[in-house]
């Protein structure tokens, strides 16, 4: 493939195009290549890949200075977003992409689409598992059995049953009780404090 000298960079292509087999050999080394050196920090690696196919986006819709917008996931957003400017796959294309091969016609079909079920997360019950306050943050903390929840409650303290105001915000001490907890990643968010 040879690009040509022109400024609007078209594409041509010459010679003998065909297909030609190969043998890796040792599979397994390259794969812990794969993994160790090229892949070994898979967020990053992930993150390249979709900047590279954002900024080609933005070369295909002639705005190539406009920014990439990449949130990473936190504990109080799972999510990974990149929001780029490019025109996207259309329709029609998009019928095709996730079809085999044997499968894919000339005459384009409608796709039926199916409602896509949120996973339904397991909330589960900490019984006498510590809570406390931390005033710099404003966030609850509850710990059970080596494992820690959290919960951003800003200035409204109504999640938190009256009779614990007073040790946990005055105060400043922990107190136990049963805590409904709802699994976040890795982490854990506090869903509401059980009063006995």
């Amino acid at each position: 493939m040879k690009i040509s000298e022109s400024k609007d960079h078209n594409l041509e292509s010459s010679g003998i195009k065909k297909e030609e087999k190969f043998d890796i050999g040792d599979v397994g080394f390259v794969l812990t290549l794969l993994r160790g050196q090229l892949y070994s920090n898979i967020i990053r690696t992930i993150t390249q890949e979709y900047m590279s196919n954002a900024r080609d986006a933005h070369r295909e819709a002639n705005c190539p200075d406009k920014q990439i917008m990449v949130s990473l996931p936190h504990v109080y957003d799972l999510h990974w977003k990149c929001r780029d400017y490019g025109p996207g796959i259309s329709p029609e294309r998009m019928t095709n992409v996730s079809v085999p091969d044997e499968q894919v016609s000339t005459q384009t079909q409608p796709v039926i689409e199916k409602p896509v079920q949120k996973a339904v997360l397991q909330q589960i019950t900490w019984q006498r598992a510590s809570l406390t306050y931390s005033p710099g943050n404003k966030t609850l903390i509850a710990t059970y059995q080596n494992k820690k929840a959290e919960l951003h409650i800003g200035d409204d303290r109504s999640i938190v049953p009256e009779v614990f105001h007073k040790t946990l915000f005055e105060k400043r001490k922990g107190v136990q009780l049963d805590i409904v907890v709802e699994p976040l990643g890795n982490a854990f968010k506090i869903i509401r404090l059980l009063e006995k």
